[in-house]
This record gives C-alpha cells, structure tokens and sequence, in this order.
C-alpha cells in the first residue's frame, strides 16, 4: 500500500550507494583507525612534496635548499613519531581523543611555521593549513577537529599580522627576493602541485559530505516509511513532525468509531491453503485501509480479519462530518467486496466472502496506551464497545450505525430503522439503522 504523501526513497543501486556504504563504514572506525589513516596520508604527502623538491629544484634555484632539506626532514621525523602515537593512544581512555588532538598541536604548529618560511597568507601554500583543520574536522568530529582548526586559524592570522608589522620575515626559504617574478617551470609545477593537491582534498571532502547527506536523508526517509507503515498515517505524521505531544495523553473526545470483519472467516481459512489465505487478507485489508483512509479515517488496529477506525482523532474532524465519512467508507467498503470476490474466485478460494460493519458516535478515552517500551494509539471507553457489539450483531452484508451516528446524519443518508441491540455493560437497548445511500 502506497500513500500519496509518502515520500521519495532512493533506490539501493543509486549513484552514491558505495560511497555511502563506505562512508558508513567509515563513520563506524575508531579513532585511532582514523587518525592513522590520515597521518599515513599526511607522511606521504610530506615525503612526496620533500622528494618533488629534491628533484625539481636540487640546485636551489628558488629554494634555500639546505635549510628547507633540514626543517623539512624536521617536520618529517615529528609526523613519523609523535602523529603515530597520538593514534595509538586516541581511544584509550576518557580523555585521550583530547591528548591526541595535543600532538595534533605540535604538527600544527609545524604546519604554521612552514608555511611562514613560504611565504604565509600571501603564499598559496596557505591553502595547506586549511585543508590539516579540514581533515581535523573530519577525524575528530566538530568539536574537536573544529579546535584543531580554529587554532591553525589564529596561527595564521598571527603570522600574517607579524610579517605585515615586519616582525617575521616573509617567504625566507626562497632564493629570489620575489616569488611572482620567478618564472622558473620548477616553481609553477610545485606551486600547481599544492593546488592541486587542495583541490583533490575539496572535492573528496566534498564527495562525502554529499554522501553523508544522502546516506541521512535516505535513512530518514526509510524510517518514515518504515513508521508509516506500522503506524497509521495520521499518527505517524505527528510523530515525524515532532508533534508526539498531540497524541501521547490520552483525552475525552467525541470521534466516530467503525468496526469491521469477515463473516465466518476461520471456517473459510481451515478450508483453504495458507499461501491463498495470506494473499487474500492482505488484499482485503490493503483495499479497506485504502478506502477508510481516503475518507479521513485512521486506521486503528487489525485483529486478524478485523479492523477498528476512528474518525476524528488524531485530526480533528466536527461530528457531523465524522460520521458522514464514516458511514461513506463503510458503503464504499461493501462495495468494493464483489470486485474482490471475483478475483478471489480466480485464486481459488471457492467461497464468496461477505463483511459485516458497525459504527457508533460517542465520547471515548482516546491517546497512547501501554509500556515505557511500547506504546500504542487507540480509543477505550463504552462507546467504543457499543461499536463493537453493533458490528457483531450485524448481518453478512450489512452495516449497522448506533442512534447517536443516526441523529448527526439524518438529512444527508437515507438510512432504516434496524430496531435495537442489546450492548454487554449497556443498561438499555441500542436503536441501530441500516444506511443505505447518500440523499441527493
């Protein structure tokens, strides 16, 4: 059964579905699985940048390469030792995620001081600290990765203010007084290299952030179904829209209450297979929501091939109105029967199936009953019952409304005097009427 407002999910086979597993299984990672995976790429990644250099530039053309050889090899020896363990150590206790992110610090500040030999904000070596506070962010979560990275970002903002004040030097690593006059290919290549590599970190950031938020909207969404479809629409919405308040306190409201069965179901099932029978319930029961829901009606439980609807509740509907829409559905239930017959025929099933519904109007208890750990959304009370005892005094065939439904739909259906039913914990007689059509 498929609901009009029941939302788009998309399918399994979607163009981020392995994106999505992985990042799932990412987000599943200990930290110290994390922050090993990220300090192997931040080793290689200095290696590599120390080896480029090496080769493009050994004759230190544009680099002070003896000096850039020792602090580079530096902060190599710092990543390879104190990043590492900063990973062995995260994970381990209350506080060691934050000791870990302490190591972090020291490499940070590492970051911050190269990139002030190379020139600082003026440099777009620049962009590499953003991209470190990036990946923080992305390994140790907001909180912490986001002090990783505010810290590179007052670092930076210290630097620049204390080369403009002429308190540090500018870019001390280059040979050349001035980086843009150098036209040297040595220098594009390397300069394109940490573009590049920005930008390879921008897009792959930004691939999981799509991901991450498809895997949470889709996640969302199957569970909005998942609750639709266990729960009655009307109910669901109100929880999904966080309005669980409207439905959690039981209250003393007047709604319309239809009950509704096979008549001689069991007989029926013992004679047929399981396999048909299934089929059979499910279609009638998928039809008969259908309809009580297309005329406002919240489908309140199913007890085998029973069922209970309420009008009025959790939307609020005026009672005329209730029992109107409530009177339509039941006609419209029994008129659905003989198309559902006949295809039962075809299955098989060798006996015609007939329904039986009554419905009563009154003031009931209506709200979320039962445990801490289940809860479900129904009405009590003697109206409820009156209901109840209506439908089982029903003919094969027939639906029966209480006087109280009667007298609110008195000048919109043509209805029969049915006489009166005796109710279990009623003390006088139920006048019924038998609902036949709308009046024109």
């Amino acid at each position: 059964m498929k609901h009009e407002n029941q939302p788009h999910i998309a399918p399994q086979n979607s163009r981020y579905d392995r994106l999505v597993a992985g990042f799932i299984d990412y987000n599943k990672w200990p930290l110290a699985k994390k922050y090993a995976l990220a300090t192997t790429f931040s080793i290689l990644f200095q290696a590599s940048y120390l080896l480029l250099v090496e080769l493009l530039d050994h004759e230190g053309s544009i680099f002070d390469i003896t000096a850039y050889r020792v602090a580079g090899l530096y902060w190599l020896l710092y990543s390879c030792v104190t990043v590492p363990l900063a990973a062995l150590i995260s994970g381990r206790g209350r506080w060691s995620e934050w000791l870990a992110v302490l190591f972090n610090f020291g490499y940070a500040t590492c970051v911050l001081f190269s990139i002030e030999a190379l020139g600082g904000s003026a440099s777009s070596y620049a962009l590499f600290p953003m991209g470190i506070g990036m990946i923080g962010v992305f390994v140790y979560g907001p909180r912490m990765g986001g002090t990783l990275a505010l810290y590179l970002l007052i670092g930076m903002g210290a630097i620049t203010i204390a080369q403009h004040q002429g308190l540090l030097p500018v870019a001390y690593s280059f040979e050349t007084d001035s980086i843009a006059s150098t036209s040297e290919i040595t220098w594009h290549i390397l300069l394109g290299s940490v573009y590049l590599q920005f930008i390879f970190m921008m897009l792959t950031l930004g691939i999981l952030i799509f991901a991450a938020r498809d895997q949470v909207e889709n996640a969302l969404l199957r569970s909005q179904a998942l609750i639709r479809r266990y729960l009655p629409p009307a109910v669901a919405d109100q929880i999904i829209s966080g309005n669980e308040a409207a439905i959690a306190e039981p209250k003393r409201q007047r709604l319309t209450i239809l009950f509704a069965d096979i008549v001689g179901f069991t007989d029926v099932a013992d004679r047929v297979e399981p396999e048909v029978m299934t089929e059979v319930l499910n279609e009638y029961l998928s039809c008969m929501v259908d309809i009580i829901e297309q005329h406002d009606g919240t489908l309140n439980e199913f007890a085998g091939d029973g069922l209970m609807a309420l009008w009025g509740a959790p939307n609020s509907l005026p009672p005329e109105n209730q029992a109107k829409q409530a009177i339509s559905a039941a006609l419209a239930m029994q008129a659905k029967m003989p198309e559902l017959n006949e295809h039962w025929r075809k299955l098989g099933l060798g006996t015609e199936l007939r329904i039986r519904v009554g419905i009563n109007t009154g003031m009931v208890s209506v709200g979320s009953y039962g445990s801490q750990g289940r809860m479900t959304y129904t009405a009590i009370g003697l109206q409820t019952n009156i209901a109840s005892r209506i439908e089982s005094q029903a003919a094969p065939g027939q639906i029966l409304i209480s006087d109280a439904t009667y007298q609110l739909i008195d000048d919109a259906i043509d209805c029969e005097a049915k006489g009166e039913v005796e109710c279990k914990g009623v003390h006088f007689p139920v006048k019924v009427y038998l609902p036949t059509l709308n009046k024109s």
